[in-house]
């Protein structure tokens, strides 16, 4: 479990998605900027409800959400440019991953895919 990364997320996506997306997968890539930007929202937004009210945040939440759609972007684009041709290497890394150890990661892959938008959801409800 040591190798449990961003860059192992990405693999196992491409591999996923490989059919549809190619080598390059830019559903990988929006797949891992989901998680890194959700998980920052998740922490922003649960230090953001310790201070303030709904209501408090009412009159900004147009000026939050243009905030979040521009860093949301910039994190998609960043991660393209460092994970373009990369997944013949990662391949080569992991390939050799035994049965149970893959299915262990793919599981903790799903995981970091639900969790951050489970977190958001409940915090969203409370």
């Amino acid at each position: 479990m040591k190798d449990f990364s961003f860059d192992y997320i990405y693999y196992r996506l491409v591999s996923f998605y490989f059919k549809w997306d190619g080598r390059n997968g830019i559903t990988a890539v929006i797949g891992v900027s989901m998680i890194q930007v959700l998980t920052v929202i998740d922490i922003v937004l649960f230090f953001t409800r310790l201070n303030f009210s709904r209501s408090e945040l009412a009159p900004y939440s147009k000026t939050i959400g243009y905030a979040g759609l521009g860093i949301t972007f910039l994190v998609i684009v960043i991660n393209y440019f460092r994970y373009r041709n990369k997944y013949n290497s990662f391949k080569k890394k992991w390939k050799h991953e035994s049965k149970s150890e893959r299915r262990r990661k793919g599981v903790l892959v799903i995981i970091c895919l639900v969790l951050p938008l489970l977190l958001l959801v409940i915090m969203g409800i409370l």
